[in-house]
């Protein structure tokens, strides 16, 4: 029979591969063995990936209730709330977080998507200069942060945001190709914004 580190261990190698819902398969049988916080929260981080949100709460919440002050697995509530707009919810799963754990700076980015989804620009662009104040070769928090400069029509300081992106991710086509239609609609306009 088969130890619960075994089924854990095996589950997590699958979600490296990208095996995701043999992941899940394993955890479950990791879970059947002892409910161990780190297989409900590595099964709501699987569930999340394929987007089973409310299947994740459930993982989260089990694994919440045997260590409730865990700013990572609050941090994969939020996610999953996000993932279900429900972001009301998930800002308050990420303040939770951040006062177990201010440097969490996952939190911070992802409070600041939540924000963001709720057109509260502002707000959301203070935590993702939060989010990079901890982690500023983050290209994500500068992708997110460029987002939001873009909406507040700061179009120059969103084009330095989109060119920090490029030099830690220099072959994010992608991002190339929004940072050069920004840059030449910039310069056709005579912008300086």
């Amino acid at each position: 029979m088969r130890k619960f580190e075994d089924w854990a261990e095996s589950g997590k190698l699958y979600a490296e591969i990208g095996m995701i819902e043999e992941a899940i398969w394993c955890y479950e049988k990791a879970i059947e063995i002892d409910e161990e916080i780190s297989a409900l929260h590595n099964r709501g981080i699987a569930l999340n990936e394929i987007h089973l949100y409310q299947q994740a709460i459930t993982c989260f919440d089990k694994a919440l209730e045997i260590f409730p002050e865990r700013d990572d697995i609050l941090n994969n509530k939020g996610n999953a709330l996000l993932g279900l707009e429900r972001h009301e919810e998930a800002i308050q799963c990420y303040d939770e977080a951040l006062r177990i754990n201010p440097s969490q700076k996952l939190a911070w980015n992802n409070k600041g998507l939540a924000l963001f989804k709720m057109e509260n620009i502002k707000e959301a662009l203070n935590c993702f200069d939060e989010a990079l104040k901890l982690d500023s070769a983050n290209a994500d928090f500068w992708y997110h942060k460029g987002k939001a400069l873009f909406e507040m029509d700061k179009y120059n300081e969103a084009l330095v945001c989109f060119d920090k992106v490029l030099q830690i991710e220099p072959y994010d086509l992608a991002v190339l190709e929004i940072r050069n239609t920004l840059k030449t609609f910039i310069n056709s306009d005579g912008f300086s914004a």
